[in-house]
This record gives C-alpha cells, sequence and structure tokens, in this order.
C-alpha cells in the first residue's frame, strides 16, 4: 500500500506533521478535504478522554462515532471547527461508558443532531440522552441487522454485548471497530473473497488468538488505532505481532486528530496535533 499524504491544509496552533516524510511541522488554521464523489474521510480525534471519531461525505453530511469522555468539549468544539463541521447528521454509540457517551446531550443540542444509532446494550444510554425532538431518529440495531448511515456507507452490527462491535463499508474499504477484548477472531473475518480490512481499531488487550498469524493474515488491515482512554491496556504482544504483521499502528498519544482521506482506489493519510514538536 503505497502512503500518500494530503496536500492542501492551512490553524491558529494546530501542526500538520508529514508522516512519510520527516520535516517541521506546518502550522494550520483550517481543512478542507475536497471530497470528490467517490470519496470519504474518516477522523480519529486523538482527546485527553474518551474516544470520538468522524465520518464525512463528499455530500457535506458527516457521522460522529462516540461523542468523547469527561471535559472534552472545547477539545471537540476546536477540531470540528478545524474540520469545517458545522452539523452532525447522526452520533453513533458503540458503548454506554463515560469514554463515549458524557458529551452526548451537549452534542444534540450544539450540532442539531438528526439521528441516533446504538446497539440494544446501549440502548439505555438514549434513555439518558432527553431526545425530545420528535424529528429525531433513534435506531437500536440488534446482533447482523445494518443501516446505510450516509449515502454508499453502511455499518452493521457484528456483536452487541459489553458495547457494539461494527463493521463499516465504503466501496472497496472495511473498517473494523471493535469493543470488547474477549473474542472469537473468526466472528470478524471478511467472508469468502470480501474486501480486505483498512483499518481495525481495537481495544487495549485482545487474546493471542485474535492476533495470530493465520487471522492477520485474513484481516489484513493496513491500520490499527487505540484511543488515550485503553492506550496504558495495550498489550505489548498486541503491538508486536501487528507491527510483524505489517499493520500501521496509530496510538493517538498527542491531542488532535488522524484523518485517513479515501479515494476509490487508495487512501491518504494525515496527523494534526496541538503541539509544535
Amino acid at each position: 500500500m503505497k502512503w500518500l499524504l494530503v496536500p492542501f491544509l492551512f490553524f491558529t496552533h494546530w501542526y500538520y506533521t508529514p508522516l512519510e516524510s520527516p520535516s517541521n511541522p506546518v502550522e494550520i488554521n483550517s481543512i478542507d478535504l475536497n471530497l470528490k464523489k467517490t470519496e470519504l474521510a474518516m477522523t480519529f480525534f486523538s482527546l485527553s478522554d474518551g474516544e470520538a471519531a468522524l465520518i464525512q461525505h463528499p455530500n457535506g453530511k458527516s457521522v460522529l462515532i462516540n461523542s468523547g469522555g469527561r471535559d472534552t468539549k472545547q477539545e471537540l468544539i476546536n477540531l470540528l471547527n478545524l474540520y469545517h463541521v458545522k452539523q452532525i447528521d447522526t452520533v453513533l454509540l458503540t458503548s454506554d461508558k463515560d469514554c463515549c457517551v458524557k458529551n452526548l446531550n451537549w452534542m444534540i443540542e450544539q450540532f442539531s443532531v438528526r439521528s441516533l444509532i446504538s446497539g440494544r446494550s446501549v440502548a439505555q444510554a438514549l434513555q439518558h440522552a432527553d431526545v425530545t425532538d420528535q424529528a429525531m431518529n433513534v435506531q437500536a440495531l440488534n446482533t447482523g441487522e445494518q443501516w446505510e448511515v450516509l449515502p454508499g456507507v453502511v455499518v452493521k452490527v457484528i456483536q452487541d454485548n459489553e458495547g457494539m462491535d461494527l463493521v463499516i463499508t465504503f466501496l472497496n474499504q472495511r473498517i473494523l471497530w471493535l469493543n470488547q477484548s474477549n473474542l472469537d477472531p473468526k466472528t470478524y473475518l471478511p467472508e469468502g473473497e470480501a474486501t480486505p480490512t483498512t483499518i481495525v481499531k481495537l481495544p487495549g488487550r485482545l487474546s493471542e488468538e485474535f492476533v495470530s498469524d493465520e487471522i492477520m493474515k485474513k484481516l489484513d488491515p493496513q491500520m490499527a488505532f487505540f484511543f488515550p482512554e485503553n492506550r496504558g491496556e495495550i498489550n505489548n504482544d498486541l503491538l508486536e505481532q501487528l507491527h510483524h504483521s505489517w499493520v500501521r499502528v496509530f496510538h493517538n498519544h498527542d491531542k488532535g486528530a488522524i484523518t485517513v482521506k479515501f479515494t476509490e482506489n487508495n487512501y491518504e493519510i494525515l496527523k494534526i496535533t496541538d503541539e509544535k514538536k
């Protein structure tokens, strides 16, 4: 896989760092992803607490996966402003833990959220969201069910137990979002000649079986993401196996974001931090 870097950046006190050719960070004031019809962007926010990721569609609509943790409202505002996001069309909740739902009520009001999606095990979180707007579309999905969250972007629930594990598909991209550490790895493998996995978002601790050579070969992920909330729990054996399998690992240590812009046949990556290093 060839690594390409986005050429179009320019936020006060935000810095773009080239990933492939080390050089001095470049200060930027905004990011225009300029998405074409067959493109999609997924941005993993690195917050001081909790997890959140943003999916942006070329039609201007967006989906936020989880809403971050405690005391991260201003961080979210800064990052969403950086990416020119004024409205969140859908919030997708994968867990009812504070790391995922702490800002939910505020997010609904602040960004005019129109739709909420969760698994059945997270439905209780929606009861505390104070959703009174009759126009709000609320979907609670069962294991095996799927939903088109954006045109051409389909979310399927693989498992819904202690949080919801998902597969997100778009064109020839497959994104695996995992919350549970006690996993049957075969549950998450692509079927037949299905699209290999581009990104896998992992919990900190996984069984050795999950990261075996056989499983990693079948999954064939290009990137793995961990959020700060579980960074201290990351299994060193897991990291070693991921590196051994030529998987690029992102810990999200620094406040900021990592964006993957999917094109029709490839993807581009950019890293944004709030410090000039």
